[in-house]
């Protein structure tokens, strides 16, 4: 038994023999297609000239043609390989210009206090654990369900947690606001 062309279809492990003639040929996948590599396959030095101003998309589109599908890779992929066809004048070329569409505006971050209540379970083994409602005064920016618990002496604390809005409120409490008064955390 000979183990000399144990891998006789590939050369190496990258890609097959025919994949290799015809990069020679001048046929290349298109991730090689470059707008400097089909600016140098381009002959015309008035077509070339033409061909700078265009993007890359519309010189693949325009210029390039399939040549064949060779198999690539580990898993020998089909790839598909493309050559250059000559444009025979500027004319053949046409700059498509990009219909740009607006952004979207982004929506208003809305900054809103609030009332919020949310249930937790609470307790030290499974057996003993139970639902207590928990009510806090908090800021909540956007609709990203994150809010920041406000406490009367002005500290806070972030979660992202599940509430429910009990009110809004039309700003930061004052710490003499009787708001406080109803909140449980």
């Amino acid at each position: 038994m000979s183990t000399q062309d144990k891998n006789s279809g590939y050369s190496g492990y990258s890609m097959s023999r025919r994949a290799v003639a015809a990069e020679e040929a001048g046929a290349f996948p298109l991730s090689h297609w470059t707008k400097a590599a089909i600016l140098d396959a381009i002959e015309d030095p008035e077509v070339r000239k033409k061909a700078a101003t265009l993007t890359v998309a519309e010189l693949r589109d325009q210029v390039l043609v399939p040549a064949g599908y060779h198999h690539m890779g580990k898993f020998a992929k089909a790839v598909d390989f493309y050559t250059v066809e000559q444009p025979t004048s500027t004319d053949a070329l046409i700059h498509t210009p990009a219909k740009r569409t607006p952004k979207a505006e982004k929506p208003k971050e809305t900054d809103r206090w609030m009332v919020i209540s949310w249930t937790a379970w609470e307790g030290n083994y499974r057996r003993w654990r139970k639902p207590v409602e928990h009510t806090a005064v908090a800021h909540v920016v956007g609709n990203t369900g994150k809010a920041t618990i406000a406490y009367r002496r002005g500290d806070t604390t972030h979660y992202k947690l599940s509430f429910r809005v009990e009110r809004e409120l039309p700003g930061r409490p004052a710490s003499d606001d009787p708001v406080w008064d109803e909140v449980t955390d």
